[in-house]
């Protein structure tokens, strides 16, 4: 057996959000959900340092204590909402494969990405017009990103392995542009290469 005391990836600075010794000392109390101009709060360990952290699922406090006050409920919805801001400007954004103005956008997300990338690249060596958008993160949406390239084909689809074809009604709510028909897969089983392609080939020759 072989264990791996540290792994560090190069590709990411590690940060630590938690505040010093001093900067708590400033503070007469600590508040687990201070309002802050990001909506970020200072966040601690339980029992460090001294201070008391009271964390709570339901709407709370900065204190972290439960409360049904409007006027606060109003304030903690805000603050969270900030945070999107920030998620968003550190967002991956979705990976593009083939010729910019393909014909065909192909949309995916989380692990469809290997055998998509394989075929898509197959296709467009052929001389396909086909493109593919493939997303890791879905929230925050980026609807700016997934429009510009959503008008720029003539027709797309979503590739998903599940029944109900969770991203594209997403892509649709938030951009306005409706689906040419998708590919679905509920089995538990993953897309095959050979199978996948079939199916695209289809859709390319529509």
């Amino acid at each position: 057996y072989f264990t791996e005391e540290k792994i560090v990836s190069p590709h990411q600075e590690i940060e630590s959000f938690f505040p010093t010794a001093d900067e708590l000392s400033r503070e007469k109390t600590y508040l687990r959900y201070r309002f802050t101009e990001t909506g970020v709060s200072p966040r601690i360990p339980p029992s460090w340092e001294g201070q008391e952290a009271i964390c709570d699922s339901h709407e709370h406090s900065e204190d972290g204590h439960i409360t049904e006050d409007p006027t606060t409920r109003t304030k903690m919805v805000e603050k969270r909402a900030k945070k999107l801001g920030l998620v968003a400007n550190e967002q991956i954004q979705p990976v593009m494969i083939g010729p910019e103005n393909a014909e065909l956008l192909i949309v995916g997300w989380g692990s469809t990405f290997g055998v998509l990338k394989e075929v898509v690249e197959a296709f467009v060596e052929e001389g396909s017009s086909v493109r593919l958008m493939h997303f890791q993160e879905i929230w925050p949406f980026p609807v700016e990103v997934a429009k510009q390239q959503l008008d720029n084909a003539k027709r797309w689809f979503a590739v998903e392995n599940n029944y109900t074809s969770q991203l594209t009604g997403i892509i649709q709510e938030l951009t306005g542009n409706m689906s040419n028909g998708n590919i679905l897969k509920w089995d538990g089983r993953p897309f095959f290469k050979q199978n996948l392609r079939t199916l695209i080939r289809k859709e390319i020759n529509r």
